[in-house]
C-alpha cells in the first residue's frame, strides 16, 4: 500500500550526519585512553551507567542489591561510539548491542572486545534506521550523547521509540540548549580545557529537555524522569567530576517508559 510504501522510504532516510560521524571516529586507543581526548566521557560513566541501573530494576522488578541488576536484558547502545557506555553496562549483565554508524569505531569496539573477553556484547556497524527496519526491539535502549549529533531529531528519537518494546525503558543523556551549555559545554569544555575535541558539539543542535520530553511524548513515551547532572572541572588536574544536580541548564539525562496500546 501507498502508506506501507511511504513508511519505507522514510525508514531508509537516515538522520546520520556524515560530518559529525566522521568528528566522532576514534581508535580503541584513543577512545579507552581515560586521560584522552574522550576523558570526559570516562568520567561521565559512574553517573550514566547509575542512572540506567536506578531506572531499570523497578520497571523490570530486579531488586536493585542484585549481582548483576541488568542480567538478561536486551539492551541497544545507539551511538556506541568505542563501546564506553556498552561495556559497563554488559558488566551489570545486560546482554548488550552497541551501534555505530561508523567503521572506525566499531573496529575500536571489537578490538577492546577481544581484549575484555566479554560474551555478552555485540558491535553493529550501522544506524538506529536500519535496525528500526529490520524490526529489532529491546528491553532497554540507550542513547548517550548522541541526539545532538543527528540530523532529524523527531525522526531519530520516533524511532528509538519504536525499538523499545512495550513497557520497556528508554534512556537519553544530552546537552541543554542554554546560555551556559554554550559557555561551558562548548567554550569552557572544547576551547580552554580541552575536554572534547573542538568542533565536536554544535550548539545548534542541542536540546532543551522540554522539547526533547514533548517528542518522545509523541512517540508513546510516558513516565518521563529527567535529572539534571553537575560537571565540576579541577582546573589543576583538569580531572573532571560529575554528579547528579537539580539543574538541567547544560547536561541532563531523561528517561521513559514505552506505554502498552490501550486494550
Amino acid at each position: 500500500s501507498m502508506h506501507r510504501l511511504r513508511t519505507l522510504c522514510r525508514r531508509s532516510l537516515s538522520t546520520v550526519i556524515d560530518s559529525e560521524v566522521a568528528k566522532l571516529s576514534s581508535s580503541a586507543e584513543e577512545w579507552w585512553d581515560v586521560n584522552g581526548k574522550y576523558r570526559a566521557l570516562h568520567a561521565y560513566n559512574p553517573i550514566r551507567v547509575n542512572y540506567i541501573r536506578e531506572q531499570a530494576t523497578p520497571r523490570f522488578s530486579i531488586p536493585p542489591s542484585a549481582h548483576l541488576p541488568l542480567k538478561d536484558l536486551r539492551l541497544l547502545d545507539i551511538g556506541c561510539g568505542g563501546g564506553l557506555l556498552s561495556e559497563p553496562l554488559a558488566r551489570l549483565g545486560a546482554n548488550v548491542t552497541g551501534v555505530d554508524p561508523s567503521a572506525t569505531n566499531i573496529a575500536a569496539c571489537q578490538a577492546r572486545q577481544q581484549q575484555t573477553g566479554l560474551q555478552n556484547l555485540e558491535f553493529l556497524n550501522s544506524t538506529a534506521e536500519a535496525l528500526h527496519a529490520q524490526g529489532s526491539t529491546y528491553d532497554v535502549v540507550v542513547a548517550s550523547e548522541v541526539v545532538e549529533h543527528v540530523a532529524d531529531l523527531q525522526g531519530f528519537l520516533k524511532c528509538l521509540a519504536s525499538m523499545t518494546r512495550e513497557e520497556g525503558l528508554l534512556v537519553v543523556t544530552t546537552l541543554n540548549k542554554t546560555l551556559l551549555s554554550y559557555l561551558l559545554g562548548i567554550l569552557a569544555a572544547e576551547y580552554i580545557l580541552g575536554l572534547a575535541p573542538i568542533g565536536c558539539h554544535d550548539w545548534t543542535r542541542f536540546v532543551a529537555p522540554e522539547r526533547l520530553t514533548h517528542t518522545l511524548q509523541m512517540s508513546g513515551i510516558t513516565n518521563l524522569h529527567v535529572a539534571g547532572v553537575c560537571v565540576t572541572p579541577n582546573p589543576f588536574t583538569g580531572s573532571l567530576t560529575f554528579s547528579r544536580s537539580d539543574s538541567t541548564l547544560v547536561n541532563y539525562m531523561l528517561s521513559g517508559t514505552k506505554a502498552a496500546p490501550e486494550p
